[in-house]
């Protein structure tokens, strides 16, 4: 019952819907064969690529070469999938770009990293895409790790790691994802994470202060527009969204490894270190006669990243408890002479000063002023738990031709401190209405610091 028309269009019309009288239909006994003049070529993909597209569209996170699939689930009643600062959630799939093992250098390849579990306890394993062989599974994700890069070590012919077990553990958090800051982020959010026993969230703040602080005013309407401005790091502080500790590999204690003591040994060792620092200790303060006995004192203390704030004071070497750490050294001025002076670094008048003040008091009339003429000792942060107390000690001062007996400042140990520890004390600021919030991370931590 159709109709087909020699039009130019080649139309073909149902019984329904007649042709136009203009147009004759042809007969219908008439066969009429639909061709199509361009040929159509579809591409089918292969498997390697459907998988690839079917991973790229489940990707909930990208950092880098680190692709999160899956953030799994949080385990609270079970103690051996979470850490301090670290939760190593039940299901967790990521994939990260490595070098090849199954081929030449420089050849790389998406690894498949999974937290699963085995026999009650966490099992991280790292698998090759295509190489059912190259797997490494591991009940520590430094562990899948470290079988990877001896693996390669062997295959491709490059020197092993030489990294301590700190630098190892976490180069293998890294590799899985669990220490990038964004993933350990979005992880402490999940439902149950917050219940985890033991565990102190680290990129996470109380609802109350997710908020989003209000953006910097502009004074051209572009913020591209305007000139450098270097900002103070109370200025800092107030516009971000959350604290977010520095993550410098850099930082981690670089000490040598030491092979671990017998029970009773380790027993012996620290009762010999705490009597070797209260001799050095009470040695120290009775050869202190003079200010240039204090002078040459030689310090084992180093700048570094401190994951609490900025820059802090870590030790070089271990320090044995009531030792000396460091002397706090500082202009000494009255009590109104250091109001002023703290006004005006919190005001930024001082170029460079970037509104940070490093003030010290020594008795009720007198403060030290570190912020431009102090020595390394400014840089320590604060603790509600510290592992140092300060002390005020006289000295006498032979620099002039009268001898004056002056007063200094002088940290100690309040317990045994390891090579690459950071140095931490009590600031015992008064109690005021505007809080200072604090960020030592510690579990009796008072969440301020007045």
């Amino acid at each position: 019952g159709c109709a087909y028309t020699p039009d130019d269009g080649r139309s073909t019309w149902c019984p329904l819907h007649a042709p136009p009288k203009a147009i004759t239909p042809l007969p219908v006994r008439v066969s009429r064969s639909v061709a199509v003049n361009r040929s159509l070529r579809l591409h089918r993909a292969d498997e390697g690529e459907a998988q690839q597209a079917a991973a790229a569209e489940s990707v909930l996170l990208q950092v880098g070469q680190l692709k999160v699939l899956r953030l799994g689930r949080p385990q609270p009643a079970r103690p051996q999938f979470h850490e301090r600062h670290q939760i190593f959630p039940l299901g967790y799939t990521a994939r990260r770009r490595f070098h090849d093992l199954a081929r030449l250098p420089p050849a790389t390849c998406e690894y498949s990293c999974k937290v699963g579990e085995h026999a009650g306890l966490p099992s991280f394993v790292i698998a090759h895409p295509t190489e059912p062989g190259l797997c490494f599974k591991s009940s520590t994700a430094t562990g899948a790790w470290h079988a990877l890069v001896n693996r390669r070590a062997r295959v491709h012919g490059v020197r092993p790691l030489n990294l301590t077990p700190a630098q190892m553990q976490l180069e293998g958090a890294l590799f899985f994802g669990l220490a990038v800051p964004a993933v350990a982020q979005l992880i402490e959010q999940l439902p149950g994470a917050k219940s985890c026993e033991g565990f102190h969230p680290r990129y996470s703040r109380p609802e109350a202060m997710q908020k989003v602080p209000p953006l910097p005013k502009s004074t051209n309407g572009c913020a591209r527009a305007d000139p450098y401005v270097k900002r103070s790091s109370q200025y800092k502080a107030a516009h971000s969204v959350y604290h977010r500790p520095f993550l410098n590999r850099g930082a981690i204690q670089s000490h040598k490894e030491k092979e671990e003591p017998a029970e009773g040994e380790e027993r012996e060792g620290l009762l010999l270190r705490r009597r070797e620092g209260e001799s050095r200790s009470v040695g120290q303060l009775a050869a202190l006669q003079s200010f240039s006995a204090l002078q040459k004192l030689h310090y084992n203390v180093r700048v570094g990243r401190s994951p609490i704030h900025n820059w802090g004071l870590f030790t070089t070497c271990g320090i044995p408890k009531d030792a000396m750490v460091v002397e706090y050294k500082g202009e000494a001025m009255r009590n109104v002479l250091a109001d002023l002076k703290e006004k005006k670094y919190g005001e930024g008048a001082l170029r460079g000063q970037g509104g940070d003040c490093y003030m010290f008091r020594i008795d009720p009339e007198t403060v030290l002023d570190a912020t431009v003429k102090g020595n390394v000792a400014r840089f320590m942060n604060h603790c509600c738990h510290p592992n140092c107390y300060s002390k005020v000690i006289e000295v006498d001062d032979d620099r002039g031709a009268v001898t004056v007996r002056r007063k200094h400042i002088v940290i100690f140990a309040q317990r045994d401190l390891e090579a690459g520890e950071e140095i931490m004390y009590d600031y015992k600021f008064g109690v005021e209405k505007e809080k200072i919030i604090c960020h030592c991370g510690h579990p009796k931590c008072l969440g301020v610091m007045n």
